[in-house]
């Protein structure tokens, strides 16, 4: 098939393969949600669409300029100077860390709502 047809799959009506049906999954991810589509498109991660409380907001601003902010001392006090941890063992180390504080502020912020 060349492109013109890879595009008319645009219905359950269209599906006669596999390929045909994996074709309209991806024009259903693609197409605006106004549309009936899921939208699900890469979307860049910006500081303009995070909260300043969360720490996924430092993450990023930590890997955008590579400022560390007070909140990530904390999580992690031997944060690489570097933006990413080049080894596996210290990826996982460094989202180990934000995982936990993450819990612990979880637990944290149900056990003052129970009081």
């Amino acid at each position: 098939k060349d492109a013109s047809q890879k595009s008319a799959i645009t219905d359950d009506f269209d599906v006669a393969t596999l390929r045909d049906y994996m074709m309209l999954q991806a024009h259903e991810d693609e197409m605006p949600s106004y549309l009936g589509g899921r939208h699900n498109q890469w979307r860049e991660l910006t500081l303009e669409n995070l909260s300043r409380k969360d720490v996924l907001y430092d993450v990023v601003d930590y890997i955008n300029s590579g400022k560390r902010s007070d909140r990530l001392r904390e999580i992690y006090p031997t944060l690489p100077v570097r933006i990413m941890p080049f080894s596996q063992p210290a990826q996982h180390d460094c989202l180990k860390r934000l995982l936990e504080y993450k819990k612990k502020r979880a637990n944290g912020s149900q056990s003052a709502r129970q009081s």
